[in-house]
């Protein structure tokens, strides 16, 4: 299993295994810097001790090492995925050192001077572990988040209570705090995954069905879909309700003031990697790379591919109004993100979202009862054309059905009108709950950091304050986030149904024993019972009208 996998992974984008907790004996040294980042920062000393690091020769693969280890004593093993993974986090962390190592303390650089260059000694590590994580030379999402805890006690679950944090910036609660709400909101989502999977499967073996069998096997997966939505909205309200604990240990002044300068992208400026002496010539250009940002993790894109919230075409051309410029955000933003995460999205991005189910029993029911047929439902053209009899020469014809058969089948499509009402209120649910934590995180920024810019605004001058805001009004990963998750939120409402009242009454017990219906099937209704007894009208008068020869039989009553 790949260290990044999401299918079969209970933990979802959560690593099947975390990043090593201890690196070999050639990197002590940049581990020690990195466990005394802000110490050094305060004494002005942090850039100095980063250019003073050793340079060290990474071996990504076992070849590469018996090649490069015989009288090299820098040279690292670090074949193993997870090692590269807590070995790109140490790096990441001493290059956002070394470029923050003024700002992130309160001291800003002087106007215009030339762009950071990184030391060789971080450089040349980061860009090679960067090649081999498959994700850019700069701290990200996956790097300080999901491959970043430790479980504390491996007989219990992952709780806040239960895992720790294996490297930080400033070893400060509030920064552990941070990462792990996010830690523990993503092994939530690991559940909303296996839900979202399921109810795909369903959706794909109710696409593979024949018109002719298709309503009596709709109603089955129809209630399996419910059933894996009403587990998605559980997962995503425990996802809210861990993120509503962030205020708990992580306060706004702290998380604004020291942790968030350091989980920035690099300055406008851009920033130089360095080169080694041998591959010297021409200096290379500035790099400007977005920093660490939630909007890094694949579990909201997901769900909401999944949900089919249209604010991320599949081919970027029909973008919501308002949104073009993000699309082209949110795609930088994939390049944060490891390989299996980004090919995810991207699967669920091409595939048809559950709204495409749904629609697709809206539509059977309305052939058998064109009444019951939700109208502001979207339609599904290509299910009407696919929509053939078994040979495919003609379209299926209600009236060459067997009566019998006909009559069973309008019951059934009126069990699934009942079923796909619920599931209408489900999907609501689920998306009423992505809502409502998407609210959160607007309140949240709001709370932590706009409102600090304002405060810290107030107490400079004009021409300060008005850069500590314009600086404050982008995101950690480089976006205008307050516009960004606005409308993240008005895209989602977007999808939700008008709930309509049930389209039948269920028959209470008395009316049920009144109609000599057996009480186990609970699913009998007035509209139901209609049926059965226009069923049992017509025949009647098919036989008051039939020939007394008992070989005379109408071959469109057998089954």
């Amino acid at each position: 299993m790949s260290f990044w996998t999401v299918v079969d992974n209970e933990g979802g984008f959560l690593p099947a295994e975390t990043a090593a907790r201890e690196l070999p004996y050639q990197l002590h040294e940049h581990v020690r810097v990195c466990r005394s980042l802000t110490e050094l920062a305060s004494a002005r000393e942090l850039r100095t001790s980063i250019r003073n690091l050793p340079c060290v020769e990474l071996c990504l693969n076992d070849a590469e090492y018996q090649r490069a280890k015989h009288g090299n004593l820098r040279c690292v093993n670090l074949y193993e995925a997870p090692k590269q993974e807590a070995a790109f986090c140490v790096f990441s962390i001493l290059a956002s050192g070394y470029v923050h190592a003024l700002s992130a303390v309160g001291r800003d650089e002087e106007e215009g001077s030339d762009p950071v260059e990184i030391p060789v000694s971080v450089a040349v590590p980061l860009r090679k572990l960067a090649m081999g994580v498959g994700r850019l030379p700069i701290m990200d999402y996956a790097a300080c988040v999901l491959a970043n805890w430790k479980i504390i006690d491996e007989s219990r679950s992952i709780s806040l209570e239960n895992i720790d944090i294996l490297r930080s910036f400033t070893n400060l609660e509030a920064e552990k705090w941070f990462y792990k709400i996010h830690v523990v909101i993503e092994a939530y989502g690991g559940q909303a995954m296996t839900a979202i999977f399921k109810a795909r499967e369903m959706a794909k073996q109710a696409a593979d069905k024949k018109m002719k069998y298709l309503v009596q096997d709709l109603v089955p997966l129809a209630k399996e879909v419910n059933a894996c939505l009403k587990r998605l909205a559980a997962c995503v309200r425990m996802m809210k309700l861990t993120f509503s604990r962030m205020p708990e240990r992580c306060k706004a002044d702290d998380f604004y003031n020291i942790v968030r300068p350091w989980l920035g992208g690099w300055p406008a400026k851009g920033v130089v990697y360095g080169l080694p002496t041998e591959a010297q010539g021409e200096k290379p250009a500035p790099q400007t790379l977005g920093g660490a940002s939630g909007a890094q993790s694949s579990l909201l894109p997901c769900i909401d591919a999944f949900l089919g919230v249209p604010y991320a075409p599949n081919d970027g051309s029909a973008v919501c109004p308002g949104m073009k410029k993000f699309v082209e955000q949110l795609q930088k933003y994939r390049l944060h993100m490891p390989i299996e995460h980004c090919q995810t999205i991207q699967t669920l991005e091409k595939e048809d979202s559950i709204r495409s189910f749904l629609s697709r029993c809206n539509h059977v029911v309305g052939i058998w009862y064109p009444s019951k047929m939700d109208e502001e439902m979207e339609s599904s053209v290509e299910f009407r054309e696919s929509d053939n009899s078994q040979d495919g020469s003609s379209e299926f014809c209600i009236d060459s059905l067997p009566m019998v058969h006909r009559e069973q089948q309008r019951m059934e499509a009126l069990k699934l009108s009942l079923e796909l009402h619920e599931l209408k209120k489900t999907y609501n649910l689920v998306v009423e709950t992505m809502l409502s934590f998407r609210r959160m995180h607007v309140g949240f920024a709001t709370m932590y950091i706009s409102r600090e810019a304002k405060a810290l605004a107030s107490t400079l001058g004009e021409l300060d304050g008005a850069k500590v805001l314009e600086k404050a009004a982008l995101g950690t990963g480089g976006s205008t986030f307050s516009k960004h998750l606005m409308h993240h939120i008005d895209d989602t409402r977007q999808c939700l149904y008008k709930i309509r009242s049930p389209p039948v009454r269920e028959i209470d017990v008395e009316e049920r024993l009144q109609l000599e219906v057996e009480p186990e099937k609970s699913w009998y209704t007035y509209g139901i019972y209609e049926a059965l007894q226009d069923h049992i009208d017509k025949l009647s008068n098919f036989f008051g009208t039939a020939s007394e020869d008992p070989n005379e039989t109408d071959v469109d009553l057998m089954f």
